[in-house]
């Protein structure tokens, strides 16, 4: 059973009123910061490389670079 199926079991047998809970939490949790994705869909917009990355957590994951990584030359 997918996590999926298993949100549906458990949310079909929920109160309207409880329903509109869960949707707000959920719409909540897709306008978080670093859930870029989520908001770039929504406007119907391609995201940029910086968006991506930061959307899952790569921006600053690199520990030991050199500090001129994105503008050197020989870095590219």
């Amino acid at each position: 059973m997918t996590l999926l199926d298993q949100i549906h079991l458990h949310t079909a047998r929920l109160p309207p009123d409880l329903l509109r809970e869960v949707l707000d939490f959920v719409e909540f949790l897709e306008t978080r910061p670093g859930r870029v994705s989520s908001r770039l869909d929504q406007e119907n917009t391609p995201g940029s490389c910086l968006d991506l990355a930061q959307a899952h957590d790569l921006v600053g994951c690199l520990q030991n670079a050199p500090a001129d990584l994105s503008t050197h030359p020989d870095h590219q």
